[in-house]
């Protein structure tokens, strides 16, 4: 995966080993139905569903621990009402068989703060 940011005025274009791709997984779509209701686009419904039941076969990973974004309305958006969407996801996952009852919300970071984190 190649990843690119703007740095003094210089495109560099970091290739970071070890990242691999996330397909839909069982119980994408329903969720990201689901989390339409709480006013996200389509667009954004879909990337917070990959962080949750997103799946890698070769590596047998569900979701992701970070999502990272420059989209500040799905960033707040989240925020606002994270309470109720792990909720709605607890009451989800709850009936479901293993992995899928182990599903949880990802964090919503931006670039800077994701690199903050790994300083």
């Amino acid at each position: 995966m190649c990843l690119w940011f703007q740095l003094v005025g210089l495109r560099q274009n970091f290739f970071l080993p070890g990242i691999t791709h996330l397909h839909p997984g069982r119980y994408f779509k329903r969720w990201a139905c689901r989390l339409r209701d709480y006013g996200f686009t389509r667009e954004d419904a879909k990337v917070l569903a990959l962080g949750s039941f997103g799946y890698n076969p070769t590596d047998e990973l569900l979701g992701v621990e970070a999502v990272i974004t420059l989209d500040l309305h799905l960033i707040h958006n989240y925020a606002n009402q994270k309470a109720a969407i792990a909720s709605r996801l607890a009451e989800m996952t709850a009936d479901l068989s293993a992995p899928f009852r182990d599903a949880e919300l990802p964090v919503i970071l931006t670039p800077q703060a994701a690199l903050a984190r790994l300083a």
